[in-house]
C-alpha cells in the first residue's frame, strides 16, 4: 500500500491531559473485564459502510441490498446466545440489535420518501447506470453513453418545466422539494466523479461524452437551483414507509459465535484509560508506518506511563493482552529514546538536490539503527542491506530463466523491455485492473490459502490518479480502493509512454493483489473491525512487509503463468531488494538522490522518469527514513514465520494467513509472539533475529 507514513504519534502525540507528572493507578483499570462484542459492532459499521459507498446513489438495487444486509444481521443477532456473556457484552449487542432495526425503519422511511418525488426524478435510472457500469470496470462504449447524456439533458429539461408547472399549481410540498433537492445533489455530485474517472484517460471518452457530459452537468444544476428556489410551498402528509424485499444470497455476517469465542486482549481496558486521558476523553490513535522522524517531545507523560506499567501483572493477562502490554511498552520507550536522540543530532539537514532535482533529509546510521529498534528489529542497517542484496542475486537468477524462456537468453533487459511493450491501449487499463482482481480472488479461494470475506471482495474501489499525483506515484496505490496510475491527453508523449510501459499487465499481475486481495484490501478489512485497539501500533513493515509477502506466496504457488508473468512479477521484488539499498545507503550517507535514480535504473530496469519518481516520493513524500526498507524486510519476516510455522507442520498456511489478517497491525516479532507458545516477558521484543547472513 503506498500510503502516506505518518510521523510516530502513536497514542503519544495527543494534548497532554493536566496531570502527567501524577501517579497513574492502572491495578484497578487492569482488571476490568472487556468488552467481547466491540468487535462485532466495529464488523457491522465497517461493513454497511463499505456497501454506502458501494452504492452512491439511491435505487431499487441499492434499498434492496441494504434490506437483504440489515435483515441478515438482525436475525443473527436474534438467534445469538448472550446468557454466558458479561453484562457489558450483552448490553452492547442489544444495543447493536436496535440499531440494526433503526436502520431498517430508516431505509424504508427513505424509500417512501422517494417513491413520492419519483415522477420528478425519471432520469435517474440512467445515472444510477451509468456509475454502476463504471464500478463494475464494464467495458466503455463512449458512444451508447453520449447518447444516454443527450437523453439524460432533454429529459432533465422536459421535468424542470413540470415540476415548475406542479410548484405553481401548490401540488409539491416542503418534504418533497426538500427530498428531491437531497437527491438531485446527489446525482449532479456521482455524475461528476463519473465523468472524471474518465475524462483524460480515454480518448473516446473524451469525444464523444466530455460535450454531452456538460450539457447534462447543466441541465441538473439548473434543476437544482429551481428545486431550491421553490416557494410558497405548504407542508403536507409524511410519506409512508415502502416495505422492502431483500435481494437474495448467502448472509453478509460473519460467524458471531466464533468472533465471541475468540481469546481477546485484556489489557484493552488499560489502552482506553490512556486514549481517554491524552484525547481529553475523545479517543484516537496515530501510527508509524515505518519511521518516526517528528516525534512529540512528549517524554515526561511517556515516562508517567511507563511507571505505571508496574501496577500491571504481566503475568496474570491473557497471551493476547500480554501482546498489547508489550506493544504498548515498547512504543512509550521508543518515543523517549528517539525524542532523547533528536535532541542530541537535532534536525536532520536537507541534501543539496544535484542533478536529480531532488531533496532529501538523510538522518545518519545511528538515527536508522534507534528506528529499527524501534521496529522490533535487532539486525543492522548493513545486515539489511547484506539480505537484499542476497535476496536480488535469487531474482537475478529467476529473471534470467524467465528471460531463456521467453527466447532472450541471459538478456533479461530485453525481456523485460518486450514486457513494458505490452501495455494496453488508453482507456483499457480499468478493465485490466477489474480483470486482475478477479483472477487473484479466484487464486485465493482456489488454493484455499486465506479466507477472503465476500463483502471485502464486494466493495473494493477504483480511481484515477491525476498527473501531479504520478510524479511522486508512478504506479498503483491501493486499499479497499486501488487507485490507478495511467496517462492523460495532456501529459507529453514521454511521460505517457513511460507511464504505460510501467504499468503493463505483467507488471500489474502483482501490483494489482499487491493493492487490493490479499493484500492491502483485505489488510484494511479486518484491521478495521478485530482487535481494533492495536490500530496505533500500525507498521509499515506489517502493512507492506504483508502484501510482499503474498507475491511471493502467489509466485511460489505458480500464480504466474507465463514467462512474461515471471518477468513481471520478478521486476517488483529486484525493485524492493533495490528499495532497501538505495533508502538506508541514502540515510547512512552512502548514496546521493541521483546515484539512488542510476541504481534503481541499472539494476531493476525502470524507467528514467518513474525511478526519480519513485526516489522523489521516497525522500520528499513525507514518509518515514525505513518505509521504502519495509516491503522486503517485511516480506522476509513473514517468510521466515511461514517456515517456522507452516513449513513445519505446525499449522496450516489458510490458519497462519487468517491469523495474521485479524491479529491486526503490528511489528512481525509481535505477529510472532501471538502464535507461539514462548514464555512472554516484560522485556520479551527486540530479539527475534529473522535472518542470519
Amino acid at each position: 500500500m503506498r500510503c502516506r507514513w505518518i510521523a510516530f504519534v502513536c497514542f503519544v502525540a495527543a494534548v497532554p491531559f493536566a496531570s502527567a507528572q501524577s501517579p497513574i493507578d492502572l491495578v484497578g483499570v487492569a482488571k476490568l473485564t472487556p468488552n467481547a462484542a466491540r468487535g462485532i459492532t466495529a464488523w457491522f459499521d465497517q461493513d454497511r459502510l463499505g456497501l454506502t459507498r458501494e452504492y452512491p446513489l439511491a435505487s431499487p438495487a441499492r434499498d434492496a441490498r441494504f434490506a437483504k444486509f440489515f435483515a441478515d444481521w438482525s436475525a443473527a443477532l436474534v438467534a445469538l446466545d448472550v446468557s454466558k456473556q458479561t453484562d457489558e457484552t450483552k448490553t452492547e449487542l442489544s444495543n447493536l440489535a436496535k440499531k440494526v432495526q433503526g436502520f431498517t425503519v430508516d431505509l424504508e422511511k427513505r424509500a417512501g420518501e422517494r417513491a413520492r418525488i419519483a415522477a420528478w426524478t425519471p432520469y435517474s435510472g440512467t445515472i444510477v447506470d451509468l456509475e454502476a457500469a463504471r464500478r463494475r470496470a464494464s467495458t466503455m462504449d463512449a458512444q451508447k453513453d453520449a447518447a444516454a447524456l443527450n437523453q439524460l439533458k432533454k429529459d432533465v429539461h422536459a421535468v424542470k418545466d413540470k415540476f415548475a408547472e406542479a410548484v405553481k399549481a401548490g401540488r409539491v410540498t416542503k418534504a418533497e422539494a426538500k427530498t428531491l433537492g437531497t437527491v438531485v445533489a446527489e446525482e449532479i455530485r456521482v455524475l461528476k466523479n463519473w465523468h472524471a474517472f474518465y475524462t483524460g484517460y480515454d480518448p473516446m471518452f473524451n469525444w464523444w461524452c466530455n460535450q454531452p457530459w456538460k450539457e447534462a452537468d447543466a441541465a441538473l444544476t439548473r434543476y437544482a437551483d429551481a428545486i431550491g428556489g421553490a416557494k410558497d410551498l405548504k407542508d403536507g402528509p409524511a410519506a409512508d414507509p415502502v416495505k422492502i424485499k431483500p435481494a437474495g444470497g448467502p448472509s453478509d455476517v460473519p460467524d458471531l459465535v466464533a468472533l465471541l469465542a475468540e481469546p481477546r486482549s485484556d489489557f484493552v481496558p488499560v489502552l482506553d484509560r490512556y486514549r481517554a486521558d491524552s484525547n481529553g476523553g475523545r479517543g484516537g490513535r496515530g501510527g508509524r508506518g515505518g519511521g518516526r522522524g517528528g516525534a512529540t517531545n512528549n517524554t515526561d507523560r511517556a515516562k508517567s506511563w511507563l511507571a505505571a506499567l508496574t501496577g500491571v501483572e504481566f503475568d496474570k493477562l491473557t497471551r493476547p493482552g500480554q501482546i498489547d502490554y508489550l506493544l504498548f511498552k515498547h512504543q512509550l520507550e521508543t518515543q523517549i529514546k528517539v525524542s532523547a536522540l533528536q535532541a542530541k543530532l537535532g534536525p536532520p539537514q536537507s541534501s543539496p538536490p544535484g542533478a536529480s532535482g531532488i531533496r532529501g533529509r538523510p538522518i545518519g546510521t545511528e538515527m536508522i539503527e534507534a528506528e529499527l529498534a524501534g521496529e522490533m528489529i535487532p539486525q543492522s542497517p548493513q545486515e539489511l542491506i547484506d539480505l537484499a542484496e542476497t535476496e536480488y542475486v535469487w531474482c537475478l537468477a529467476e529473471m534470467k530463466k524467465a528471460s531463456r524462456e521467453m527466447g532472450f537468453g541471459d538478456d533479461w533487459k530485453k525481456a523485460l523491455e518486450k514486457v513494458k511493450n505490452s501495455y494496453v491501449p488508453p482507456g483499457k487499463q480499468p478493465e485490466l485492473v477489474r480483470d486482475l482482481a478477479r483472477e487473484a480472488v479466484a487464486f485465493c479461494r482456489k488454493t484455499d490459502m486465506i479466507t477472503v470475506p465476500p463483502l471485502c471482495d464486494e466493495t473494493w474501489r477504483m480511481s484515477m490518479l491525476s498527473p501531479r499525483q504520478q510524479l511522486t506515484s508512478p504506479f498503483f496505490l491501493g486499499g479497499e480502493r486501488i487507485q490507478i496510475s495511467y496517462p492523460t491527453d495532456d501529459m507529453p508523449y514521454e511521460a505517457k509512454m513511460q507511464s504505460m510501459r510501467g504499468n503493463n499487465p505483467h507488471f500489474s499481475k502483482a501490483t494489482v493483489h499487491h493493492e487490493l486481495i490479499p493484500g492491502h484490501g483485505l489488510q484494511q478489512y479486518y484491521s478495521t473491525r478485530t482487535n481494533t485497539q492495536r490500530g496505533g501500533f500500525g507498521t509499515a513493515f506489517w502493512t507492506e512487509g504483508w502484501a510482499l509477502y503474498m507475491e511471493f506466496v502467489l509466485y511460489d504457488k505458480g500464480f504466474p503463468t507465463s514467462p512474461e508473468d515471471k518477468v513481471g512479477m520478478l521486476f517488483w521484488r529486484m525493485h524492493r531488494c533495490a528499495r532497501v539499498v538505495f533508502s538506508l545507503g541514502f540515510h547512512m550517507g552512502k548514496m546521493t538522490p541521483k546515484e539512488c535514480v542510476d541504481y534503481l535504473v541499472e539494476k531493476v530496469g525502470h524507467e528514467r522518469d518513474n525511478a526519480a519518481a519513485e526516489v522523489r516520493r521516497s525522500f520528499e513524500g513525507g514518509y518515514g527514513p525505513l518505509y521504502q526498507c519495509a516491503y522486503l524486510i517485511g516480506g522476509k519476516q513473514f517468510w521466515a514465520l511461514r517456515k517456522e510455522l507452516v513449513d513445519s507442520g505446525k499449522m496450516t498456511e489458510k490458519a497462519f494467513h487468517d491469523f495474521v489478517m485479524k491479529n491486526n497491525r503490528m511489528p512481525v516479532e509481535m505477529v510472532r509472539a501471538g502464535l507461539t507458545t514462548e514464555k512472554l516477558t516484560p522485556d520479551s521484543y527486540g530479539k527475534w533475529k529473522f535472518w542470519k547472513p
